[in-house]
């Protein structure tokens, strides 16, 4: 039997930017941002990880039972294929928050961020609490868009 679990909260966090959130945006980041040669020191390379908090139901045998987690790939830059992402569990309890990243909302900062778990606690370390073990996906299918 296939059950479906909704996903409680989700906020991408980001190295270069460790006081914003993005708790509230429809899209998930994920890998490293590089800068441009050209570009000012502020916006330095930077590490991007997302965030999802999930409630699996109460009747779920965890030592039984087969869990999966589809993401899709909405916009992919410079990704080889066969390239891997490492997902850990993040070992505190964190809060959403409200922002955006392409938009300057006025709460874009009271949530999780790079250096905080929410607006008042930070993460024992920058870029988030989460267990050594971890489950590896590996890209097969990278879409190539022609060039036009």
């Amino acid at each position: 039997m296939r059950s479906f679990v909704k996903i409680d909260q989700d906020a991408s966090i980001y190295e270069r930017y460790p006081t914003r959130n993005t708790g509230l945006d429809e899209i998930l980041e994920i890998g490293k941002h590089i800068k441009p040669t050209d570009s000012p020191a502020k916006y330095s390379s930077g590490s991007v990880r997302s965030l999802l908090t999930f409630t699996l139901p109460a009747s779920t045998n965890i030592t039984s039972s087969n869990f999966y987690l589809n993401l899709y790939l909405a916009n992919a830059e410079k990704v080889n294929r066969y390239q891997q992402v490492n997902v850990y569990l993040v070992s505190s309890s964190w809060t959403e928050g409200s922002g955006y990243f392409y938009q300057d909302v006025v709460n874009s900062t009271d949530g999780v961020t790079w250096n905080q778990i929410n607006t008042h606690v930070s993460w024992s370390i920058a870029g988030g609490d989460y267990l050594p073990t971890s489950a590896s996906y590996i890209f097969t299918d990278v879409p190539i868009t022609p060039n036009v």
